[in-house]
């Protein structure tokens, strides 16, 4: 009988574990002895396997156990299956960063980019200097169907409807940014915040449905120059113009120029900024998306 003949679908992997440990201890006894099982269920657990296979596998000899012709072909690509089953588990149930060469997606906003990506890749080159992280950009309502799909591992900014696993990172506040020079003063009104030209951000930006939500009916009296769908070229515009841009207080802070400008407080109140590490619950007690979670978190910890 040939390997290929065995109806696997219905092989109990712990019979060929029972059949490794038989081939290497030639034993019956032996083998239940390693196993921890008695010799009856053992021997219980060989006839089955015989049953599947249609060979007797072992005979008994002066020597022990001695492995029929069909059982010394199935022995070594049996043993390989279970070896690579046993690592499979023990890489889910372990990580370490050190030697990890996962590639990791996370989806985040452009503010985002800015506030996370320079100081997490900082820490993974000295932790797990072999992990890759790839930034996802995509409309909100892509999130669902990218973290069910594993297109991508989780995601950072507003947290999208639906159910998702979350855990919050920080809160932030809006502030009015704009050169350092710039003419309109420090004392910002209201007026002077409508009348003034000014950039402004899509409407996939949290921060630009806030402004909105704020001014209500208002919001159509604002003097908006340009408006942008990434954050790519902000900085550079507001110092070379006379533009100004309600922005998050963290994304200014984390500017490398950030003396060009003055951060003054708007002149009307705005919701917070709310934002969260969100994942499917597929990977809730995946260790290495754990462990990618946990630094994420420890990141805006530190830069409280």
């Amino acid at each position: 009988m040939n390997v290929d003949q065995v109806n696997l679908p219905n092989v109990d992997l712990n019979l060929l574990k029972i059949f490794v440990t038989i081939m290497n201890e030639k034993s019956i006894t032996g083998a239940g002895t390693r196993l921890g099982l008695t010799q009856s269920a053992t021997s219980n657990a060989l006839n089955r396997l015989r049953a599947h296979c249609q060979d007797p596998l072992f005979v008994r000899t002066s020597t022990g156990m001695e492995p029929t012709p069909f059982a010394a072909e199935l022995f070594d690509p049996v043993s390989a299956a279970l070896e690579t089953i046993r690592q499979t588990f023990e890489q889910r149930t372990t990580f370490e960063p050190v030697t990890s060469t996962r590639t990791f997606r996370i989806i985040q906003n452009n503010f985002g980019e800015l506030q996370l990506l320079p100081s997490l890749v900082e820490r993974l080159q000295s932790q797990a200097p072999h992990v890759k992280i790839v930034s996802l950009t995509m409309a909100r309502e892509h999130y669902r169907e990218a973290l069910e799909d594993s297109t991508a591992d989780l995601g950072v900014g507003r947290l999208p409807p639906g159910q998702f696993v979350q855990r919050h990172l920080y809160e932030d506040s809006l502030v009015c940014l704009m050169r350092r020079e710039h003419p309109i003063g420090d004392e910002m009104t209201l007026e002077r915040f409508l009348s003034t030209p000014q950039l402004a951000f899509s409407e996939t930006f949290q921060s630009e449905l806030l402004v909105r939500r704020a001014l209500l009916k208002k919001a159509s009296e604002r003097a908006i120059a340009m408006k942008v769908s990434s954050t790519a070229s902000v900085a550079d515009v507001l110092a070379r113009t006379d533009l100004i841009a309600a922005v998050p207080a963290r994304w200014f802070k984390g500017l490398h120029n950030r003396d060009a400008f003055r951060a003054v407080p708007l002149p009307f109140e705005t919701e917070r900024i709310h934002s969260h590490v969100f994942w499917h619950e597929r990977n809730h007690h995946d260790p290495g998306h754990r462990w990618l979670r946990n630094q994420i978190a420890e990141l805006f910890v530190d830069q409280e």
